[in-house]
């Protein structure tokens, strides 16, 4: 299948469609880069170095042996005990969610 209104000689004047991109187009794209950048690196230094409260397993596991292990430190919340998965009915293996193996979202990450 040839084309036959064009000689072989002879090439079609090709036209761009597409207009020119604004240059406010590409200088948007590279000012967000640079504020995201800056708003990163802002947060990182002044991110406090501590949690806020430390971690229940972290405090049980750094303290201290003895008699200063019985009794809490002057002004420190009473320690709770981690809350429990409700217990599956019909017993059998449950996910921390109680749900029983073969259930539709067994052992997901969500309720």
């Amino acid at each position: 299948m040839a084309d036959d209104t064009h000689d072989a000689a002879e090439m079609p004047t090709v036209q761009d469609e597409a207009p020119p991109t604004p240059v406010w187009v590409p200088v948007l794209g590279l000012a967000l880069l640079a504020m995201v950048t800056l708003v990163s690196v802002y947060r990182a230094a002044t991110a406090p170095e501590e949690p806020a409260e430390p971690v229940p397993a972290a405090a049980a596991a750094a303290a201290p042996a003895g008699d200063e292990a019985a009794a809490p430190a002057q002004g420190a919340a009473p320690a709770q005990p981690a809350p429990q998965a409700p217990a599956a009915p019909g017993g059998g293996d449950a996910d921390s969610f109680g749900r029983q193996q073969g259930a539709e979202h067994f052992g997901h990450d969500h309720p």
